[in-house]
Parts: structure tokens; sequence; C-alpha cells
């Protein structure tokens, strides 16, 4: 069934059917924007969350050896009381963290209280932490409580003062929460952010919004219980004014402490809603503007082409066409010809030169493009080949040294003939067969799990101790993830069966966000020992795949003189600045 439809129609159908894929892939093009940037976003909550953390940590730690060093001096160790007063006096005076330092004896009573006239002291607070360290005889690091003295929000680190072995006195270095809040003030965090610290129990030490208003108290159900959990990965989570966050959890120290730091997930989601309504913005107004430039000229070629109707109809009546121009280059010329009569039957024929012309130029195209297409083949043919000899032959091969390596006698003699041949006929096969592996855990679990089990598969009972450290290998694409794999795969056989290794590394990370670059490294004889056999696949199947991917491969002794290092850039995008082929090679 032929669709009838006028010029305009047509044109408007010309100009809306490629704006619809142009929409299509702009809408996926902000996706992916938005998405890295939320990626982008999390991985900066991350990063500054270890930071954060390691601050406080600092500050701790700091705190902790000043008032370490006061319970390993001398008047510690003597018992004098009085001089462990002066020297906490300097202490505090000399550290503006420090507002005060307490020693606490055995009972639960106040010696001294650095901040006071030396026998003057208050009511013990946060006993819990005192009793701790008696009892422990470790470092505590003690929840908020408020100051007997003005109320002021403190927190304590006591350390044990031992005499003969015992914990004699608990010492208390007391200091400001406003310490704490210092280091995850809201100018050390984007706008929107928030950050707090908290105790074992999900009690606020510190905040960066609002601290007068919330420091001391419980936090919110989902932080208590990512405390409990040990959650280490992002998790969703509700500040205390109902904001709902993207939260990132990290201990401090060893003293039971956490740092809790999250990202509004409204702003995660703001850049695609912001990109949408900019790509509908853009799109729409485009479009409307295509729509009347096409409507515009089409009703021109529609007039000019009703025209030429009009003039071939009296041609074909034997009346002499009108000469006005059409103001377009082809209606033009057929103006031209109908008024040449004369000269219809050479017209005529050099329009049939020309497309004779051009079905032999598109028939040229394709034997070129039917040449290039077997060539393809051929090429799939190869690269099949080789994937079946880098994994099948591997496998056997692992399987073939595994039997040589049992105790003699274990089988029968003509069973062990038996099985030698099958397995040098399997070996046999596997370079004449054509067909497709692929790695399961590649798919399931990713490059790092897949490269685990193969080592741990090909140098079980070889003595051989291997080590995976494949980080972000998930940048990888399908194609890139395989390739990675096969190649570590050949390596691996080829220490196998040539070096004579007891240690096998291989190592990946990101280099320069421009190529991720994969490091194999054995500790056996060397190159000039391992060199591969004339005509096998090994080393150049390694080399071609790097090829494909657009990357390198270089082989080449270790720096220390023993093992080979095999080196794998691949390209993270093409040169020209293309993402790299997503088409998976089985």
């Amino acid at each position: 069934m032929k669709i009838r439809a006028g010029i305009m129609t047509w044109l408007l159908l010309l100009v809306l059917l490629p704006s619809l894929p142009l929409l299509l892939f702009a809408s996926y093009s902000a996706y992916r924007y938005a998405d890295e940037r939320r990626s982008t976003i999390e991985t900066d909550l991350t990063t500054r969350a270890n930071t954060l953390a390691a601050n406080v940590r600092q500050v701790l730690a700091r705190n902790f050896g000043y008032i370490a060093s006061l319970a390993a001096s001398d008047a510690a160790a003597r018992g004098d009381v009085e001089g462990l007063y002066n020297i906490a006096r300097r202490i505090r005076d000399s550290n503006p963290e420090i507002i005060a330092v307490t020693l606490i004896d055995r009972d639960g009573k106040m010696l001294f209280l650095s901040s006071l006239p030396y026998g003057q002291t208050t009511p013990t607070a946060q006993i819990a932490a005192a009793q701790e360290v008696f009892r422990t005889g470790n470092p505590v690091a003690s929840s908020v409580f408020r100051s007997p003295i003005n109320d002021r929000f403190l927190v304590a680190l006591a350390v044990p003062v031992m005499q003969d072995g015992k914990v004699a006195y608990c010492l208390r270095a007391i200091l400001n929460v406003d310490t704490i809040n210092a280091v995850i003030s809201p100018d050390k965090l984007p706008p929107g952010w928030v950050a707090a610290v908290t105790d074992a129990n999900g009690r606020f030490i510190a905040r960066s919004l609002s601290p007068d208003q919330f420091v001391g108290q419980q936090g919110s159900p989902q932080l208590v219980a990512a405390i409990q959990n040990r959650t280490e990965p992002l998790w969703e989570g509700v500040t205390k004014e109902g904001v709902v966050t993207q939260t990132a959890l990290r201990p401090i120290g060893t003293w039971g402490w956490y740092l809790a730091i999250g990202v509004p997930k409204a702003s995660l989601a703001a850049p695609w809603k912001q990109d949408v309504q900019i790509l509908v913005g853009l799109g729409g107004a485009m479009l409307a503007l295509g729509l009347g430039l096409a409507i515009w000229l089409s009703r021109r070629i529609s007039l000019s082409i009703r025209d030429t109707v009009q003039a071939t109809k009296a041609v074909l009546r034997g009346e002499v066409a009108a000469g006005q121009s059409a103001g377009i280059t082809e209606l033009d010329q057929m103006h031209r010809a109908l008024t040449e009569v004369e000269e219809y039957g050479r017209l005529l024929e050099q329009r049939v030169d020309a497309r004779t012309a051009e079905l032999q130029s598109a028939k040229e195209r394709i034997s070129r493009f039917a040449d290039q297409q077997e060539r393809t083949v051929e090429a799939e043919r190869q690269r099949i080949s080789r994937e079946v000899h880098d994994q099948i032959g591997a496998v056997l091969t692992g399987i073939k040294m595994i039997f040589r390596g049992l105790p003699e006698g274990v089988l029968p003699q003509e069973q062990e003939r038996e099985l030698i041949t099958a397995l040098d006929l399997g070996v046999a096969t596997a370079r004449r067969i054509a067909s497709e592996l692929r790695p399961p855990l590649i798919d399931d679990l990713g490059l790092q799990a897949a490269v685990e089990q193969l080592l741990e598969t090909s140098f079980r009972g070889n003595g051989i101790i291997h080590a995976v450290r494949l980080d972000d290998a998930d940048i990888l694409n399908e194609r890139q993830a395989l390739a990675a794999y096969r190649i570590i795969q050949e390596a691996s056989t080829n220490v196998l069966r040539h070096a004579r290794a007891s240690h096998f590394a291989v190592t990946g990370r990101v280099e320069d966000n421009s190529c991720y670059g994969i490091t194999i490294m054995d500790d056996g004889i060397g190159m000039s020992a391992t060199a591969g056999r004339p005509g096998a696949l090994g080393v150049a199947g390694m080399q071609e795949r790097a090829e494909l991917l657009g990357g390198s491969l270089a082989i080449g002794n270790a720096p220390h003189g023993s093992g080979v290092v095999v080196s794998l850039q691949i390209p993270l995008s093409r040169p020209d600045g293309d993402p790299p082929d997503e088409d998976p090679a089985p």
C-alpha cells in the first residue's frame, strides 16, 4: 500500500524524523552527564568522610599524647599528686584545646582540677570513662557531658596512671566540644552538606549545623543502626532537620567515636532535573523553529512544482511554457528543458548515462563492502580460534600438569596411558575447534573476582602464591574486561609452563583518568627462558588483544633481575574522543 501525501507533508516528516533520534540522544546524554555528576558527588562524599575522620582522629591523638606523657612522668610514677597538678597546669596553659586536666582515684574521687587551685575540686562528671580506664587499663574517649561549673558540653580523654603494674589513677584531659566542631565546621563542607561526630551509641558530640541545638542529643534511628552495624558503604539517612541524605560513616580511631557526613539526595537529582528542563526548552524551541521554516519552505516548493506541472502540460499541448524563474535550480532547469524540446533526447541520454555511472559506482562500493565483510569474518574466526587456545588449552594444560604431579602408580598403567592420550587429544582438539568461551564471573561479580578464581584454579597444587588487586576495574566495559582477563589468563599459563615462579601478582588502577593500567609480575627465571615457542599464539595473542582495544602491551624482565613484568595499557576513550566500542568480544 502506497502512501500518498503532498510535498508539504513529506517536508514536515523530513524535519520531524531526524529530530526524534537527536532528542533521544540528547536525553541519554543528559542522563549520563547527571549520573557522572552524581558519581562525582558520591566520590567526594567518601573522600571528605575519610579526611574529616582523619582530622578528628588527629586532634584526639594529639591530646591523648599530651595526657599520656603526663601519665608517664616521674611525678606520676612517684605518686606525687601535687607535682602532677603543676605539670597539668603547664600543659593546659600551653595547649588551648585542653581546658582542664583532672586526676581521679580508684574510688572515683577527683584529686585535682587544673583549672582550680590545688586542693579545690568539683564533683566528678562522666565517671563511666574513668571506670572503663580502671577496668581495662586502656585510653578511653568519653561521650559528651555537661560541665558542672558552667554547663558547657565537654568530652574527656582518659588515660591510666600505672604504678607497680596496676592502674593507680586516671588522668583526664577535658576538651570543649567546640574543638571538635571546628574540625567539621560548615566552611569545610559544600553548601547543604552536614557532618557530625557521635559516640558508639549515636549521641552527638559535635555537629556542623546547629551544634548548640543538637549536641548531646541522640542521632536519628538510621544513624544509630548504621553505627551498630558498622555500615561502610553509602546509605540513606535522615538528618535532625528531616532532610533525606546520602550518608557515609567512618570510625574515628579505636575510641568508639564515629564521623557521619551526608549530602542531600535532592542535590544528587538536581542536575538531571535541570538538564531535562533545559533539554525540553531548547528542544521545543528548535523543533518549533524547524517546523516553521519547513512550512514556509514547503509552501514555496509546492507552488514552484505546481507552476512546473502547468508548464509541462502546456508543452504537451504544444504550447509555449512560461519562462518565469521558480527560484529553485532544479525546477528552473526543468523549465528550460521543457522549452527546448529539440534537446530533449540529448538530455534524456545524459541522464541515462549519469544514472548508469551512479549504479556502477554503487556496485563498486558494494563490492568493496563485501570484501571488507569477508576480511572481518576471517578476522573473527582467527580471534575465536585464539580464544579457544587461551582458555581450553590453559585448563587442559593445568589438568595435565596436576596429573603429572601425582605419584607414580596412582592409576593402572593402561588407564594412565589412556588418560594422557585423552588430555593430549583434548589440547589438539581445542586448537582446532572454533567455539566461544566466556568466564561467567566477569558478568556476575566483575573482573577482580574472575581473575581471582582463574589464579586459584590455575595455581592450585603448584605452590605459587598469588595476589590480585584491580582497583576501580568496573570502569572497563565488557569487551575491555574480557580482553584483560584473556591476557592475564595467558600470562598465568606461561608462568605455569615456563617460569618456575613462586609468586605471581596482578595489580590495576586508573592512570591519569585516560587509561587503565594493569601490571602482571612473577619472580621466575625471566624472559630469556620464557620466550614463546615459534608459531604459538601466547605472547602474540596478548599483544593483538591490546591493539584491538587501541591499547598497548609491553613485556620485559623485572627491574630486580628476576621474573617478568607485563604492562597493559587500556585507553578509557579512543584518540578521536569517541567511547570504546561496547561490542563484547566472545
